[in-house]
């Protein structure tokens, strides 16, 4: 730690005294006929690759060392200009350049490149000119914010949280109202308890920008409630390039610490489970000791203690771009990557009655080492410039294996001698093929088509985790239950087909140079296929093994072959017999057609409307079937038309005033409407309902914004939602325990406000706050459900009306960046705080009261040095705060009860530092 102390603050010494002898350049370059602004012209230090490029307004500042400067300024299309200025040391020279058209050199120009969206100006810029409301951030905005992946970039954007497991949530609502797409195709979800896909699998590596849009139009999917979310990857560099990458990581409360854990497979410690892990019985029923040599399964239950080392990443990526012919070009980007951590929470659970009386209070020691491993390929080519095409394939596995000890008190036993441990390994594999083309279809290039087509494979496998349940003080097993020592292996494949062609037609010229009408139609479909395998297998002890000593600390010693063919324990199928298996199937096809229109240079209306087709069917058995029955077969059809209308009134050049509505809908995910029952580690029951029918969606929102200068924005929003027959997760009482399932509730209503701001202070305060630049965004939330009158499913619950699950009602991002650079030297110093208000996690029933999950802030620091042209070096340190992770209960029946604490831990300070390397 010292020596990165001292390299750290070597390093700062080192950029302020080069700081130091340098001044900065700043000023525009315009088109001298026209007098517009010229996005992307380079200005540079004559002979060298020092400046910089212009941005969206035609704006441009570097530093340069003191003295005369000779600089050169070239565009494709204009006459290259050269002259002189004179730079102080810490003072600021001004350049203006007006550059002429280069007639002679416009002729015949094929321009081959591509957009660059990965900065913060081009993405604001395309943010003001779209007609509908969406937001965006990049991945040059997600590196100085500390971003790794694109779950946490979204956390950075206004109205966005993140709810630990259950994923993303946009302005309260969750997984289920939300949608992802990769380059504009939709991606299967790799868990099969959710709707969309686990965004934390994308590294900020493999993507260029992301999108947001929280207004629907036509041309999206219909499934919209809270947000259609588009990940665009990478295709190829403009130059090219091969770079690596290595880093190391740690946490405060587990690296260098004793580190349970279950290492089995082959290759686990990459991520890959390989055959330690396979069900050698792979049947409903575990032969008879007397048909076996042994046990049948082969790994143990006895956990391995190391300490915790530093986690470690890697990765390398290259990229590169060729003429084809006179006209064409191809490129290409690849990327292979994997990085591994080690996770600890400790600390209290424990669950309460409605009278707040303990029914069982544990000690947490919970031990996770994951893994997330990702290759990206992209391919361009371009054909001339009226035709590309894009080819993406991307790959990723994840892994967590994570060993859970519960230790503690139960009510059932009066015993608080109770240890429960549980490994539990999950893999998940995801890979998609893309196939993507763009094509103008006449020489004024007023007709355009584009389309594509992907196919994705997901795996999800859950092999052999393994439970035990003692009574630590006699040393026995505790069998209140059948499941409370098992063996359980699940295995779902899901295939997904997914297509996509839009014509799109402008006609008419503004005074800005834009069309003065855009009509768009296409359609848009998929087809998703799921297919799962579950095998459960309950142990007990019996015979002679009724008395012998199993100890916690090593079960291996009774767990043995000797013990098996003795009769000492044996296995009994744990699941029922008609629930081994179900297959699944979705199938959605969309039309649209909108009208984009100019009605003046500042007043522009889309209206559009989309009819959508949806098929769920569901293959299953009863509890009351037997293996061999046929499947039964639930079918749900719908179909729905789908209005939207967006309204944009450019108030001044620099700002615009939006409105939108639009109705869509919400189709349950394939999890909630399989009637399978998921017993999770308490002993709770989760059980679909193939009843469900979709939500209807009405929503409103108005937004004013303001683009100050480049790479600044103030925005205010209002926003509200009427959802009808929304789903909601209820909890059922019965015999020996609980089941959870889903139901429509009769309403649900959503509104607030939020606003954004990014702002370089310099431009405020003047050049002593030159490089220092600060954003916020907040949402203030209202929501609430309304519950059936009558319905029994829903008169249990305690709150007939509440706030959303996962509804925060304050959401509070805020970053403060400092950023320095001279000749190849570039410096950022960034600090990023976040805090959401109480939120549910989950409601209460029978008199108990709703669990919320406690405010938490949180606070990181990024620094991030450039220091040639080859080497870079970044340290994070994240969650320095370290605040306690809380849900507490309350509002039990008797209403004297305080608010109970029933889950608590703390994440501790996670560090890392990575260097990467240009080779070429």
């Amino acid at each position: 730690m010292k020596n990165i102390l001292l390299t750290f603050w070597l390093t700062a010494f080192a950029s302020v005294a080069a700081f130091a002898q340098s001044g900065t350049i700043k000023g525009a370059v315009k088109d001298k006929t026209t007098g517009e602004e010229i996005i992307g012209a380079n200005v540079l230090i004559t002979g060298t690759t020092s400046g910089a490029a212009t941005d969206v307004f035609g704006n441009f500042e570097f530093k340069a060392a003191a003295g005369a400067q000779s600089v050169t300024v070239s565009y494709i299309g204009y006459k290259d200009w050269t002259g002189t200025v004179t730079v102080t040391a810490g003072g600021t020279s001004t350049l203006n350049v007006n550059l002429d058209p280069d007639l002679v050199e416009l002729e015949g120009v094929v321009i081959k490149s591509k957009a660059e969206r990965s900065g913060s100006e081009v993405l604001l810029l395309e943010q003001k000119k779209a007609a509908t409301m969406v937001e965006n951030i990049g991945v040059k905005e997600m590196a100085v914010k500390g971003v790794s992946n694109v779950e946490d970039g979204l956390t950075k954007m206004s109205g966005i949280a993140k709810v630990g497991s259950k994923g993303v949530y946009v302005r309260g609502l969750g997984d289920r109202y939300n949608s992802a797409t990769l380059n504009g195709l939709p991606v299967p979800a790799t868990n099969p308890d959710m709707k969309m896909i686990p965004l934390s699998i994308f590294p900020t590596d493999v993507v260029e920008a992301i999108s947001v849009s929280k207004t629907f139009n036509a041309t999206q999917y219909g499934d919209f409630g809270g947000a259609t979310i588009d990940i665009a990857t990478k295709t190829y560099p403009e130059d090219p390039f091969l770079s690596v990458g290595v880093g190391a990581s740690g946490n405060s409360i587990i690296t260098g610490k004793d580190f349970k854990t279950f290492q089995d497979g082959q290759f686990e410690r990459l991520g890959f489970s390989g055959n330690g892990r396979e069900n050698t019985v792979n049947d409903r029923n575990v032969p008879p000791a007397s048909e076996t040599a042994g046990d049948p399964f082969k790994t143990g239950f006895t956990p391995t203690t190391t300490q915790a080392p530093v986690g470690f990443d890697f990765n390398i990526r290259g990229g590169n771009k060729f003429d084809v012919g006179s006209e064409g070009q191809i490129g290409f980007i690849a990327s292979v990557a994997h990085e591994n951590d080690f996770d600890y929470k400790g600390g209290s659970r424990r669950n309460l009655n409605a009278q707040a009386v303990e029914l069982n209070n544990f000690q947490r020691d919970e031990y996770t080492y994951s893994t997330l491993t990702t290759a990206l390929l992209g391919v361009n080519y371009q054909l001339n410039p009226k035709h590309d095409f894009t080819y993406n394939l991307l790959f990723a596995n994840t892994s967590d294996n994570t060993t859970s000890e519960l230790f503690g008190y139960v009510q059932d036993v009066a015993a608080n001698d109770i240890l429960i441990r549980r490994n539990t390994y999950v893999q998940s594999q995801l890979l998609t093929n893309q196939l993507l083309g763009e094509h103008l279809l006449n020489d004024s290039e007023t007709l355009a088509l584009d389309w594509g087509v992907s196919y994705s494979t997901t795996n999800r496998i859950e092999p052999d985790r393994r439970q035990n349940s003692f009574r630590v003080n006699s040393e026995k097993l505790l069998q209140l239950n059948a499941s409370q020592n098992h063996r359980f292996w699940s295995d779902m494949d899901e295939d997904e087909i997914a297509a996509k062609t839009g014509l799109v037609w402008k006609h008419g010229e503004t005074t800005e140079g834009e069309a003065k009408g855009t009509a768009s139609f296409g359609y848009q479909g998929k087809y998703k296929g799921r297919q799962m395998q579950n095998y459960q297998y309950n142990m007990r002890a019996a015979g002679d093994g009724l008395n012998q000593i199993i100890s916690p600390n090593n079960p291996d010693e009774f767990f043995n072959d000797e013990n098996y063919l003795k009769g000492n324990y044996s296995y009994s199928n744990g699941i029922d017999v008609a629930q081994h298996e179900f297959e699944a199937d979705m199938n959605v096809h969309g039309i649209y057609g909108s009208y984009d229109y100019n009605i003046n240079d500042r007043f522009k209306a889309l209206v559009g409307v989309r009819y959508e087709n949806g098929l769920q069917e569901v293959r299953f058995r009863n509890l009351r079937n037997s293996y061999d029955d046929p499947y039964q077969i639930s079918q749900y059809k719908t179909n729905d038309i789908l209005p939207s209308l967006s309204l944009k009134y450019a108030y001044t050049d620099k700002s615009n005033f939006r409105f939108a509505f639009s109705k869509t809908l919400t189709r349950p995910g394939m999890r909630e409407i399989i009637p399978f029952q998921y017993q999770d580690v308490d002993g709770n029951l989760f059980e679909g309902n193939r009843e469900l029918e979709n939500s209807t969606n009405y929503n409103l929102d108005m937004k004013w914004e303001i683009f100050p200068n480049s790479g600044e924005l103030f925005s205010v929003s209002l926003f509200g939602k009427k959802i009808y027959d929304a789903i909601e997760l209820t909890q059922l009482a019965q015999g020996g325990g609980n089941l959870f399932t889903y139901t429509n509730t009769e309403e649900a209503n959503v509104a607030g406000a939020e606003i954004e701001f990014n702002k370089n202070l310099e431009n405020v305060f003047g050049d002593a706050f030159q490089g220092l630049s600060v954003g916020l965004n907040a949402t203030y939330l209202y929501s609430e459900i309304v519950l059936k009158e009558g319905d029994p499913k829903s008169e249990i619950l305690t709150n007939k009306t509440r706030q959303l699950q996962g509804a925060s009602p304050y959401l509070i991002n805020a970053n403060l960046a400092y950023n320095k650079e001279v000749g190849k030297w570039n410096t950022t110093f960034s600090g990023v705080f976040n805090m959401f208000g109480d939120r549910v996690y989950s409601a209460g029933q029978q008199g108990a009261g709703d669990i919320y999950e406690k405010a938490v802030p949180k606070f990181d620091f990024v620094w991030r040095n450039t220091f040639s042209e080859k080497w870079s070096i970044d340290m994070k340190v994240k969650n320095i705060l370290n605040p306690e992770i809380q849900r507490y209960q309350q509002e039990f029946g008797d209403r004297s009860i305080q608010d109970q604490t029933v889950d608590s831990f703390h994440e501790g300070v996670s560090f890392s530092v990575g260097v990467s390397y240009i080779i070429k």
